[in-house]
């Protein structure tokens, strides 16, 4: 996994988060089975400046990169079938559709529809995750400056 730091990390236009609220992820991430249910049960234990904190955060931020592979995966290989299933119709004629070419457009256009916003709830989620703990961080780091 390391191999692909790159693009796993915020990029410079990602890490305020504000492309992906212009975009409607908060209002998606409501709806979304995913959004906040997993991460809800872990803050309730963790204090903003407990060690657990770090531990939480890291294990929430493998989780979205996981996600994020699986959301890709599932947006190419759908689309993958429904290019299929109109190629197909196109080999043995129309009729196999019923002349009706909207319905694996369509399938098509939701499916990804779907799994992008996904894909971009995710890394909305993980540029949150880097603010904080590079929040984290640098008060740790004052701190020390300020005890010394």
């Amino acid at each position: 996994m390391a191999s692909f730091d790159f693009y796993f990390q915020p990029k410079f236009f990602e890490k305020s988060g504000r492309i992906y609220e212009w975009i409607g992820v908060q209002f998606f991430q409501k709806y979304s089975p995913t959004g906040r249910m997993s991460l809800d049960y872990s803050w309730s234990s963790a204090s903003p400046y407990s060690p657990s904190l770090d531990g939480v955060l890291q294990k929430y931020e493998s989780v979205t990169r996981l996600l994020e592979l699986v959301h890709i995966e599932l947006a190419v290989l759908v689309s993958l079938l429904g290019f299929l299933i109109i190629y197909g119709a196109r080999l043995v004629g129309d009729e196999a559709l019923g002349n009706n070419i909207y319905i694996p457009i369509t399938f098509i256009i939701f499916n990804v529809i779907g799994n992008f916003y996904q894909i971009f709830l995710q890394r909305y989620n993980r540029a949150r995750i880097y603010r904080i703990l590079e929040r984290k961080e640098f008060l740790k780091k004052t701190i020390r400056r300020q005890s010394r």
